[in-house]
């Protein structure tokens, strides 16, 4: 493979890389000098080093080959590299949302819940989000009737000493159209520690189960890590609040995780609109 690019390219991999450590590279073609071509003394001839006849640097560039201050096991090794990093990029290219997922495929990029609600985070712990009826994953539609009480919330991590903030909103409040109340907090619960779920923090806001009348609405779960405990409070409205506000406010930073499900009334029919 790497020889084929070699033809086709008129490049010729550095040994140069593999001495520095560095990844390989490519370089132009470069014909041996006179003084490191031994044919050079055979006499003048259209060639740099001074042969008439076949110089070993100009056999090289004529059959498409490597210069020959390259060895076999170095082409070798850059054949392997070149696997290894193909094997990397369909690794990449396979793996399981959200870690490895490119952010255009994104079912939170998709769902504008990055961009509306949060910004561009990295998923770092678990976080399981489940009704009687299922599990929330993202963009999975929900009843009214079937959220009315508050869902089962695991957090993951490995320390009990690190505690975690959950906060649920609504960025469709009064309606996806006009969303002038956006977003409405429907549950804030703090000092979750580590390992454990929301039963085992603090309830500051309480839940309000979802009640949407016009349009499909997100629901969005979104946890913080806190820098302590009881380094968060309840603010004092649940309508225009705004997780970035809230997470600044309480220098949580970035989310850790994020899930959303869909929502309408409970006669409603139809898809929500992504544009």
């Amino acid at each position: 493979m790497t020889g084929e690019l070699s033809n086709e390219m008129g490049l010729f991999l550095s040994p140069l890389g593999k001495a520095s450590g560095m990844p390989i590279t490519w370089r132009p073609f470069q014909p041996l000098p006179e003084s490191k071509c031994h044919k050079g003394r055979m006499g003048k001839g259209t060639h740099s080093c001074g042969s008439n006849t076949a110089c070993p640097s100009l056999e090289s560039q004529q059959k498409g080959g490597f210069t020959n201050d390259i060895t076999a096991g170095e082409i070798k090794e850059a054949q392997i590299l070149l696997m290894q990093k193909s094997l990397q990029l369909i690794k990449s290219l396979l793996s399981p949302l959200p870690f490895g997922m490119p952010r255009d495929r994104d079912p939170l990029v998709v769902g504008r819940v990055v961009g509306d609600v949060l910004d561009s985070f990295t998923r770092s712990i678990p976080l399981r989000v489940s009704y009687p009826v299922r599990e929330v994953n993202n963009g999975v539609e929900l009843k009214p009737s079937q959220v009315v009480n508050q869902p089962r919330v695991d957090v993951g991590g490995d320390d009990l000493r690190t505690f975690y903030t959950l906060v649920m909103v609504d960025p469709d409040a009064p309606s996806p159209s006009d969303p002038n109340l956006r977003e409405y907090l429907h549950w804030l619960v703090t000092d979750i520690p580590a390992t454990t779920g929301a039963g085992f923090g603090q309830e500051v806001v309480c839940y309000e189960s979802p009640r949407p009348t016009i349009g499909i609405h997100r629901f969005v779960f979104v946890l913080f890590r806190q820098l302590g405990r009881q380094t968060v409070y309840a603010p004092g409205w649940r309508q225009n609040f705004n997780t970035r506000d809230f997470a600044e406010l309480y220098n949580l930073g970035l989310p850790v995780a994020a899930v959303y499900f869909n929502c309408r009334r409970e006669s409603g029919s139809g898809g929500r609109r992504t544009q």
